[in-house]
C-alpha cells in the first residue's frame, strides 16, 4: 500500500513533536525520529483514518483548529471533574452515587468512539468499562453526584461535540 499525503503530513507533525520534546539535534537522534515517526504515521493512520479521512488542506486546517481548540476544552472538563471528585473526597458525608449508564455516540466512525471511551475514561469520577452493541455504544461507570446521570449525559455529549470537530 503506497504512501498516502494524509500519512507523510502525520508524520512530519509526529517529527516535529519529537524534535521539540527531545531537545538533541544529533544526526542519529534525528533519524531515529524520523523513522519512528513514520512507522507510528503509517500503522495508525489506517485504523484511525483510512477509511475516513481524505487529505486536503482545507479539512487539515478546520481539524487541526477543531483540535487545538478541544484541548483546551478537555483540559478545564479534567480539572473541573478532578475538583469536584476532591470536594466529594474530603467530605464528612458521601453524596454519591455510583452506578452505570449506557450512551450512545452519534459518529459512525471507530476512531471517534474510541477517543471518546479514552476521553471519558480520563476524566476523573468517569470509567469507559465497556463498548457494547456492535461498538455502537458505551458503558459507562460514573460517581454521579447532585446532577444525576443527565449531567454526566450532558458532559459526555460535549465531549462527544468536541471530539467529532477533528475526527469526522
Amino acid at each position: 500500500m503506497p504512501f498516502r499525503s494524509g500519512v507523510s503530513v502525520l508524520a512530519v507533525a509526529l517529527f516535529a513533536v519529537w524534535m521539540a520534546l527531545s531537545g538533541s539535534l544529533s544526526p542519529a537522534f534525528l533519524l531515529v525520529g524520523l523513522l519512528v515517526a513514520f512507522l507510528i504515521a503509517r500503522v495508525s493512520w489506517r485504523p484511525f483514518f483510512g477509511r475516513h479521512i481524505r487529505f486536503s488542506p482545507k479539512n487539515f486546517l478546520r481539524r487541526t483548529v477543531a483540535f487545538v481548540s478541544f484541548v483546551p476544552f478537555f483540559l478545564f472538563a479534567m480539572v473541573k471533574a478532578s475538583w469536584d471528585v476532591a470536594l466529594q473526597a474530603f467530605r464528612p458525608e458521601l453524596s454519591i452515587s455510583p452506578g452505570t449508564f449506557v450512551y450512545t455516540p452519534s459518529p459512525a466512525f471507530k476512531g471517534s468512539i474510541v477517543a471518546l471511551a479514552n476521553a471519558v475514561t480520563l476524566t476523573p469520577g468517569t470509567l469507559t468499562v465497556d463498548i457494547l452493541h456492535g461498538r455502537r455504544s458505551l458503558l459507562v461507570h460514573a460517581l454521579m453526584a447532585e446532577g444525576g446521570e443527565e449531567t454526566l449525559r450532558s458532559d459526555v455529549r460535549r465531549l462527544e461535540e468536541g471530539i467529532a470537530g477533528f475526527t469526522e
